[in-house]
């Protein structure tokens, strides 16, 4: 796994359990959908979320990849990629159905780019942390 933690300001006000959950979810499924040895990066990246200082988490691998017609569809609840007869990948399609609703409960976006036999790259962005106010 390759880190690119180039964030500027990666503080978070998130619930722990669930943010553990978004990441767990996404670098396991580029784990599961990878052949042979998996090439995963994550990134982190400080951008902007509806106006506001946001904190951008990639999570790219070079997997089988997703359809475009399948990526309209991924994010719902019990949804999986058809494969025909070939079941070799355990799972209910509940992990990135948690993976949008947890980051949607924190109000943060999901949104994937994707291509057949080229890998994907999910991006979380989640709203940073309002600073303290400095004492006067």
């Amino acid at each position: 796994m390759h880190l690119q933690l180039e964030a500027d300001t990666p503080l978070l006000q998130a619930d722990r359990l669930q943010l553990t959950g978004i990441l767990n979810n996404l670098l396991e499924n580029s784990i599961k959908y990878s052949e042979g040895a998996p090439q995963i990066r994550v990134q982190t990246s400080t951008t902007r979320l509806q106006g506001q200082p946001a904190l951008a988490i990639q999570v790219s691998d070079t997997g089988i990849g997703i359809s475009r017609e399948n990526q309209e569809k991924i994010f719902d609840t019990f949804y999986r990629v058809p494969t025909g007869n070939l079941h070799n990948v355990k799972g209910f399609g509940l992990g990135l159905a948690f993976v949008r609703y947890s980051t949607e409960a924190h109000g943060g976006t999901i949104g994937v780019q994707s291509r057949p036999g080229a890998g994907s790259q999910f991006t979380v962005t989640l709203p940073l942390s309002p600073q303290p106010h400095a004492k006067r």
